[in-house]
């Protein structure tokens, strides 16, 4: 084999890293994007939550307060 087919060969090797390079790069780019997206909806989920238990304990907190009120000044 020649210096200058090797060369080619070398070349044509490296040009198909180089795509793959961006395949896998671009993969990752949309597998954070992915997991970022997962993440922020995991916050949404966790706030809604957060937020149903403290209206929850609220309202349990304000009955039981006007239950103790209306039994004692009745």
């Amino acid at each position: 084999m020649k210096a200058f087919e090797f060369k080619i060969i070398v070349e044509a090797a490296s040009a198909e890293m180089m795509k793959n390079n961006t395949t896998i790069f671009h993969l990752v780019v949309a597998l954070d994007a992915a997991a970022t997206a997962a993440a922020a909806a995991v916050v949404v989920v966790v706030v809604v939550v957060v937020v149903v238990v403290v209206v929850v304990v609220v309202v349990v907190v304000v009955v039981v307060l006007a239950f103790v009120v209306l039994s004692r000044y009745s």
